[in-house]
């Protein structure tokens, strides 16, 4: 099947990145016409097209048509563009394909081909050895019968060769490292995915969700603002996520959300052992909730929490029975063998660590920075110190397996 498969698939024409192709090496675009940019009854390009490639000379790429259409319908679209074309181009033969590479002399590891159909287009490229991308055909109850019953055996082919969708939603969203994250998951285990980065805003997140049902994802993690914001739009909550109040994965299933929350059983997968140990932590913001729930159902003694602002952390304490509160300028790092750390990067909340027991496992959620501050201090003292790096990548696979079924190792 791998002849058949493209490097990229995307809904349409407009929603490709550029700028990621732009990164890779790629200077020259060939394009089909039909259903790729327009349907088959537009003559011209549209104003969503025209301006997308004005953009793309502006940022250096050279374009050309490839289509396997008559003459006529491909000098009326490219009037006005004037692009080198190629008409009648036999796809899926790789004649066309070397015509338009010949003409701007790139080589193959620059050029991208874009098109809707599998035995021509991506085929095509195949045979010609470059990089390719699949679109979704705009509008297809116009086309010729032969294209149709093309697409008809297409269907076949792409029911194994499409990646599953997923994503995150967050806003911002543009720090996120969940896509790197899950495409080594994916690249690690063999996994036919993809994971992109969505920034919807408040009033347009019932959009996005409409937009993951509609086009099949298999599901989408969440992160700020919209932890609590998506639950309201969940057909089932779990338990844990429930009783945190925060949803950070959900799965869709024949179009009904099931939500979850992987956060803070992802940071208690790194702890040696929680049983009957006693805990600290410096800070009650973020996703520490959802640290104390899993510490509280792994087994933990007790979990104190101090912060400045004592009311935020007295309503975590209020939903355990062994979990406390205590004003930020009463903290003392003896008598725990856990220390955690969940204020923001960079910001040190205590002066210092004295009386930090031998042996104590000192955490900072922060992830962004390998030694926080806040573990280069908790490093002079000869303690084993651990970033947020291990939670992030628990959490993911935790959803990985939510999403697949699969307990990763």
């Amino acid at each position: 099947m791998s002849i058949f498969t493209p490097h990229y698939f995307e809904d349409n024409f407009l929603n490709i990145n550029f700028d990621k192709l732009k990164k890779e090496g790629i200077k020259l675009i060939i394009t089909d016409i039909d259903n790729t940019l327009v349907p088959y009854a537009v003559a011209t390009p549209t104003k969503k097209i025209s301006s997308l490639f004005k953009k793309l000379q502006s940022m250096g790429f050279d374009i050309c048509f490839l289509s396997n259409n008559q003459s006529q319908r491909v000098d009326v679209f490219n009037e006005g563009l004037g692009y080198y074309s190629v008409s009648l181009s036999r796809k899926p033969l790789p004649y066309g394909y070397k015509k338009c590479m010949e003409y701007h002399n790139c080589s193959k590891e620059e050029t991208v081909f874009i098109g809707d159909q599998l035995f021509t287009d991506i085929l095509g490229a195949k045979l010609a050895g470059i990089k390719c991308i699949l679109v979704k055909p705009i509008k297809t109850n116009d086309e010729e019968f032969f294209i149709r019953l093309k697409r008809t055996f297409e269907k076949f082919i792409l029911k194994k060769i499409t990646p599953k969708k997923l994503g995150v939603i967050g806003n911002p969203v543009s720090h996120s490292l969940s896509p790197l994250l899950h495409e080594f998951f994916y690249k690690k285990l063999n996994v036919n995915a993809i994971y992109k980065k969505y920034c919807p805003t408040p009033e347009n997140l019932v959009d996005y969700i409409s937009y993951f049902k509609k086009n099949k994802f298999s599901g989408f993690n969440v992160t700020v603002p919209y932890k609590q914001e998506i639950i309201k739009y969940l057909d089932y909550i779990s338990p844990d996520a429930e009783k945190i109040g925060a949803v950070n994965t959900v799965k869709i299933v024949d179009g009904k959300l099931y939500g979850y929350n992987t956060d803070g059983d992802g940071f208690c997968m790194q702890i040696k052992e929680i049983k009957d140990k006693d805990v600290k932590i410096i800070g009650a913001g973020g996703s520490v909730l959802s640290v104390v729930h899993s510490l509280v159902k792994y087994g933990a003694k007790s979990v104190t929490i101090y912060n400045r602002t004592l009311e935020k952390a007295q309503s975590i304490a209020d939903l355990y029975s062994n979990v406390y509160a205590k004003p930020l300028d009463e903290f003392s790092a003896d008598n725990c063998q856990i220390l955690i750390n969940a204020v923001l990067l960079n910001v040190v909340a205590v002066d210092n660590l004295n009386g930090i027991q031998d042996g104590t496992e000192v955490f900072d959620i922060n992830y962004n920075k390998k030694d926080t501050d806040f573990l280069k201090m908790a490093s002079k003292y000869n303690i084993v110190t651990n970033n947020g790096l291990k939670m992030l990548v628990n959490q993911g696979l935790l959803s990985h397996k939510i999403w697949f079924g699969k307990e990763e190792n």
